[in-house]
């Protein structure tokens, strides 16, 4: 409730209408300062999330072109498939020579399987040493890609979470707006009261 008293029935209208005025224009500058302030907050966090992320996606290009790999995983399966295949392929030619010694045990097609064999073994071995084993094999750079992709997952999740936290303070903002509500405006007084 505001009360002016004044010496005169006009001076105190036009000051309840000057106080109402900048009450009003002191209410909207709190409600910009609350969301201006709140909407600053997110977006900083925007702004850090975003670059985390940039230098996380950035480590794992980093990663690729020291390696020249893009997708170590990719090749890992590819290498799991050849040595899938190889396996089956000498299981085979191993059920070939068995089936040579009961059939003709002199033939000179034993000794040309088992070799075929060998040089199986021998492929799968390496390519079992180019996943695991050596020191340029792929099972350090998949461990090593996995943690960039873990890293670049979590910075674009925590992106994700701030431009959220960004749109609900924005919201929040809006809605804890303070108004002022003038139920009725300033009128003279019918008679004097004052001074006495």
């Amino acid at each position: 409730t505001l009360r002016v008293v004044a010496f005169r029935p006009e001076d105190a209208v036009a000051i309840a209408k000057a106080l109402l005025g900048n009450a009003e224009k002191l209410i909207n500058r709190l409600n910009t300062r609350v969301m201006q302030d709140s909407v600053d907050i997110a977006l900083k966090e925007v702004e850090s999330s975003q670059k985390l992320a940039v230098e996380k996606q950035q480590d794992l290009s980093k990663f690729r072109s020291k390696w020249e790999i893009v997708a170590p995983l990719k090749i890992s399966n590819s290498v799991h498939e050849r040595i899938g295949k190889l396996s089956l392929e000498a299981a085979q030619t191993r059920a070939q020579i068995a089936e040579f010694r009961k059939l003709s045990p002199q033939s000179t097609q034993i000794g040309v399987l088992q070799v075929r064999v060998a040089a199986i073994e021998d492929q799968i071995r390496n390519e079992q040493l180019q996943l695991a084993g050596q020191d340029g094999s792929l099972a350090p750079r998949i461990a090593e890609y996995e943690r960039y992709l873990l890293f670049r997952e979590f910075a674009e999740r925590s992106f994700l979470s701030a431009m959220t936290s960004l749109e609900i303070a924005r919201g929040d903002a809006q809605r804890q707006r303070l108004y002022l509500e003038q139920i009725s405006t300033p009128l003279p007084a019918d008679h004097y009261t004052y001074p006495y």
